[in-house]
């Protein structure tokens, strides 16, 4: 199981809507407007999530849109940096944070 980051820059309200509920029906966390945190996801439930994402997106994608997935291993969730509050992204780590200030 990985950890990923989700994040989108998508022009349609919207369709960023349908995407944003998506995520959250799915079991990601939102941590901040266009991003959110998809913990511990087996490869099954992120293809699954890319096809839920495909479909919705499928042909209605301006030009200048994109979504992107980056994986993120435990091994590298504590060293993760961040400035200001995301109780999203707090709840889910649970771990030791390294706060940049």
């Amino acid at each position: 199981m990985s950890s990923y980051f989700i994040s989108y820059d998508i022009a349609d309200d919207r369709l960023r809507e349908k995407i944003a509920a998506l995520l959250q029906r799915e079991g990601c966390t939102r941590v901040q407007k266009s991003v959110f945190f998809a913990p511990k996801f087996a490869i099954k439930e992120l293809r699954a999530l890319q096809a839920g994402l495909h479909a919705l997106a499928n042909g209605k994608l301006e030009d200048n849109d994109s979504i992107l997935c980056v994986p993120v291993t435990q091994k590298h969730l504590p060293g993760l940096l961040w400035e200001g509050e995301s109780p999203g992204l707090e709840s889910s780590l649970k771990d030791r944070f390294h706060i940049l200030i």
